[in-house]
């Protein structure tokens, strides 16, 4: 009878519920109140623009205006300037240019398909699908944005 399964495992149990608990580790309270204030200060690229660090937005500007800058000088006539040169940019500047004759060229035929469209109802239809999915998901952002308010005021 003592070698029966069940009253080793009830034995077991009872040996088991009568151990004291372990301590916890030293330094699990300053661990939890850590990853607590961790959570409860966001990193900088989840907030808002406005509300980076001040280097940050100012690189970020300017990470953008020599984006602008490079695209618009490159639609300008970056092939001008590889054909005006004296010749020591040319080996350089080569690859460039046969990059932008690429982009050129799918950028003319992006031009000339939509130029050809004959459906302006086409065009339309896709302007619309386009504005709705816009509608809505900004509707959704609208939404998020009260249930979050009514949840942190509820708390």
């Amino acid at each position: 009878m003592k070698d029966d399964p069940e009253n080793l495992d009830r034995l077991l149990h009872e040996q088991l519920r009568a151990l004291p608990d372990p301590p916890p580790p030293r330094d699990l309270i300053p661990k939890v109140l850590q990853r607590i204030a961790a959570q409860q200060q966001p990193r900088w690229w989840n907030l808002p623009w406005l509300q980076w660090p001040r280097p940050l937005r100012v690189l970020s500007c300017l990470l953008w205006a020599a984006l602008a800058g490079a695209v618009i000088f490159l639609r300008a006539g970056w092939s001008s300037l590889i054909h005006a040169s004296d010749g020591r940019w040319q080996g350089a500047l080569h690859f460039l240019q046969q990059a932008l004759t690429v982009s050129q060229t799918l950028w003319n035929a992006l031009e000339r398909l939509i130029a050809s469209l004959q459906f302006p109802w086409l065009t339309a239809a896709a302007i619309i699908l386009v504005a709705l999915y816009l509608g809505l998901l900004g509707l959704g952002a609208v939404c998020y944005r009260l249930v979050a308010a009514r949840q942190i005021a509820v708390k």
